[in-house]
């Protein structure tokens, strides 16, 4: 994930949060970062830039500028894909069987798709 003026690259490692200020050369950890599975970036234009992330326990965390993390809610659940949606605050969480939307950082879960089994 790239920081909104394209001057971070982020990625999740086993080894922690690691961030790069070379376009990839080069990584180093970020301190004090939560322990991130995913994380996701605004659409294209979006009008507020952020950075989202969900740790293995499903706490959700978010950035302006992937050096700072503030945590903003939980989801019940770990999700296998994240992302962020166009509406301010959306952010869709997806498991093996559905896709939900929350706009308060996990307090409620809308579903939006239940995939067949």
């Amino acid at each position: 994930a790239f920081t909104a003026d394209a001057g971070v690259l982020l990625a999740v490692t086993p080894n922690g949060l690691q961030a790069s200020t070379d376009r990839g050369q080069t990584f180093a950890a970020v301190e004090d970062a939560p322990e991130l599975t995913l994380l996701a970036t605004p659409p294209v234009g979006s009008k507020t830039w952020r950075i989202v992330g969900v740790t293995a326990t499903g706490e959700l965390w978010r950035s302006t500028d992937g050096l700072t993390w503030e945590q903003v809610g939980e989801l019940p659940f770990t999700p296998v894909a994240l992302a962020i949606g166009a509406t301010e605050g959306a952010v869709y969480a997806a498991t093996e069987d559905a896709v939900s939307v929350t706009v308060d950082g996990g307090v409620t879960l809308s579903p939006i798709v239940e995939l067949a089994p």
